[in-house]
């Protein structure tokens, strides 16, 4: 049996008020069920497409605002693992005595990968916001993909197992049905 979603009281007010500057009236519980919640709605006059909107509405941006959360973490992994290999290859060099007698070659590199992991820390530090929304967007989109493809396979297998043991018993009734007595 599948236990009925429940939101808390706040998660109540913010959708009421998403589909109307209304609060709910009874803040003082622990949790509100949806039916109380479109219960409510409607007593302020609100029709179920409004809540189910507003509710829609606001659990995306939650779900946008953990994406956001997840891309700005990534990018300092990043940007930590960038700096660690630089750290390595540095000391490396210095280990080796690359750097008693520096050859342009290795000062331009060395400039060069300087240069990118600071542009790769402002990038981590200092988000474009618009940026940083499409990316959300794009890790929430493949996030949502993975999930309903992984559904999507598991209704396929229990549907294909259904459906081959249901033609084994056809054939089963079709064999004893034809077998001589």
């Amino acid at each position: 049996m599948q236990r009925e979603k429940r939101i808390s009281p706040q998660r109540a007010n913010q959708v009421l008020r998403s589909a109307q500057t209304t609060t709910l009236a009874n803040p003082g519980s622990d949790e509100v069920t949806l039916e109380e919640l479109f219960e409510t709605g409607a007593e302020l006059g609100l029709r179920p497409e409004q809540v189910s909107t507003a509710l829609t509405r606001i659990e995306v941006t939650e779900q946008l605002a953990l994406a956001q959360t997840e891309v700005k973490q990534l990018a300092v992994r990043r940007a930590v693992g960038h700096s660690l290999v630089v750290a390595t290859a540095a000391a490396l060099a210095w280990a080796l005595g690359w750097f008693t007698e520096p050859s342009r070659a290795l000062v331009v590199c060395a400039v060069l990968w300087g240069s990118a992991l600071l542009w790769q820390w402002r990038g981590a530090l200092i988000h474009d916001p618009q940026v940083l929304r499409k990316q959300a967007k794009r890790n929430l989109a493949r996030k949502l993909l993975s999930e309903s493809g992984s559904e999507l396979a598991e209704a396929l297998q229990k549907g294909a197992a259904h459906l081959m043991s249901r033609s084994a018993k056809h054939i089963d009734q079709a064999l004893d049905a034809n077998k001589p007595k």
